[in-house]
This record gives C-alpha cells, sequence and structure tokens, in this order.
C-alpha cells in the first residue's frame, strides 16, 4: 500500500506541460531524419532508372530498324552521302571468286620437306592450282574447261604420280557427267593403272583392274551366260535358299544383273 501511494504522490508531481514540450521535441528531432530517407530512396530510384534510359537511349542511338544510312554513327564522319554499291550478279561474283582462287598461291608449308616423298607428292597434287580449278570447273559445269586442264596435267607431268591420279580422276567425272562412255572407259582403266603405281600399302589395285575388266567381259558374253542351263539352275537355287519365290524369278535376277553391267563404267550403249 506504500508503493502505492508513493507512485501516486510521484505522478502527481509530474508537469503536464513539461511533457508536451518533450512529446514535440522529439517529434521535430524524427521529422528530419524521415525526410532525409525519402529523399535518399526516392533519388537512388530517380538514378537507376535514369541510367536504365540513358542505356536504352544510347542501345537505339546505335541500331535502329528505322534509322537510314546517313543517320548511322559511322557515317556521319564524313562529308557526304556514300553512293550505294554495284550489285553484281551471282554469275559474276562467282566468276570473280574463281578467278581470285585460281591465281591465288597454293600455301606448302615448311615442314612439308621432312614428309616421306609420297606424302609430300600427295600434299602438292592436292594443293596443286590445276587440280584446285578443274575441280571448281566441274563444279560450275564448265566441263570443257575442267577436261583441257586435266589434259594438260597428263601431258606434261611425269613427276607425281598423285598429281596425274588427281587428274584422271576428275576426267573420268568429266566423261561421265557428259554421258561419254568410250572415254570413260579408256580413262577409266589409265585411272586404274596409275592406282596400281602407286602401290598403296594394303590396296592391290592389280585385282581391281582384273575384276573391271572379267566385269567388261560378263557384259558382252551376258546372252551366253543368261542361257547356260549351269547359271540358271545357280541362281534359282539361290532364289530358293532366300524364300523369294514370290518375288524373283531367274530371268528377273538376271535382267537386274544385266542393267547393274550396263551402268557400269564399262558398259557399252
Amino acid at each position: 500500500m506504500t508503493e502505492n501511494k508513493d507512485s501516486k504522490s510521484l505522478l502527481k508531481k509530474i508537469d503536464l506541460g513539461d511533457m508536451k514540450i518533450l512529446i514535440i521535441g522529439v517529434i521535430l528531432l524524427i521529422i528530419p531524419v524521415l525526410f532525409l530517407l525519402f529523399s535518399l530512396s526516392r533519388t537512388g530510384k530517380k538514378d537507376v532508372a535514369t541510367s536504365a534510359r540513358d542505356r536504352l537511349g544510347m542501345s537505339k542511338a546505335a541500331f535502329s530498324f528505322q534509322r537510314t544510312a546517313s543517320q548511322h554513327p559511322a557515317g556521319k564522319s564524313g562529308s557526304g552521302t556514300k553512293a550505294p554499291a554495284e550489285r553484281i550478279s551471282p554469275e559474276k561474283e562467282w566468276a570473280q571468286a574463281f578467278d581470285r582462287i585460281s591465281k591465288a598461291p597454293a600455301y606448302i608449308p615448311p615442314q612439308i620437306a621432312a614428309m616421306p616423298p609420297s606424302e609430300r607428292k600427295y600434299y602438292e597434287a592436292d594443293k596443286h592450282t590445276g587440280i584446285r580449278n578443274s575441280n571448281a570447273l566441274i563444279t560450275q559445269g564448265r566441263l570443257d574447261e575442267a577436261q583441257a586442264i586435266c589434259d594438260e596435267i597428263l601431258r606434261t607431268e611425269n613427276e607425281n604420280e598423285y598429281l596425274r591420279f588427281m587428274a584422271s580422276g576428275n576426267l573420268c567425272t568429266i566423261y561421265d557427267k557428259k554421258g561419254d562412255i568410250t572415254a570413260l572407259r579408256k580413262e577409266f582403266l589409265r585411272y586404274l593403272d596409275l592406282l596400281e603405281s602407286l602401290k598403296i600399302k594394303g590396296f592391290t589395285a592389280k585385282n581391281v583392274k582384273a575384276g573391271y575388266l572379267s566385269m567388261n567381259k560378263m557384259l558382252l558374253d551376258f546372252g551366253k551366260i543368261r542361257s547356260d542351263p549351269i547359271v540358271r539352275s545357280h541362281v534359282n537355287e539361290i532364289i530358293k535358299q532366300n524364300g523369294a519365290e514370290s518375288v524373283a524369278t531367274v530371268d528377273s535376277l538376271l535382267d537386274d544383273t544385266l542393267g547393274y553391267l550396263k551402268n557400269f563404267p564399262s558398259s557399252k550403249n
């Protein structure tokens, strides 16, 4: 009871006017702090917005689909407007590119001298200007020009057998595209001879040539082969072993075989 009386007596001694002054002083102290915080927060947001807007403006100035060529920053350094470049047709552009390629010297790295002779010759043949030009001309369909280059290589080249081999291979492609079967047969035989002269390890070109000549002979004698009873019996046995009686006959298989032979380079029209 004594403590309660003391508390009440103390509260009676507090002057309310002093309390009002104290509260007003606290409020006055808080207002500047709140204002400062508000200002900082607003300034930060404004800076971020301004920075983002500036970056967008710079990007727009650097690139715009709506800007004309005269408005481009790179074009403002000159005093006048440049005339538009002359349009070049695809044919002329290809011809110019081919001309640059044909005149460009082949790069032979210094270490090529340390290679074995066969590898060095192959590299030199692959980079040979004539081979590169003939490849490009074949792609363009300019077969006569490509043929002239390959003929010249085969006529004059005596040291690099790889170069002769590549030129002969291109001639085979040219004759095949032209449909000149007689020339293709003759060139293909030379191609096989050159292949055999390369003496590639693990590859016997002699057997390939023998097989080629055998197929050629088979085509010439196909009428006799087709009527041979032993051949027909053997083909019929193969059909039975594969259960193909419903889809193939001896004659149909022999017709297909004749078609394959006619499409071979050794065929005659």
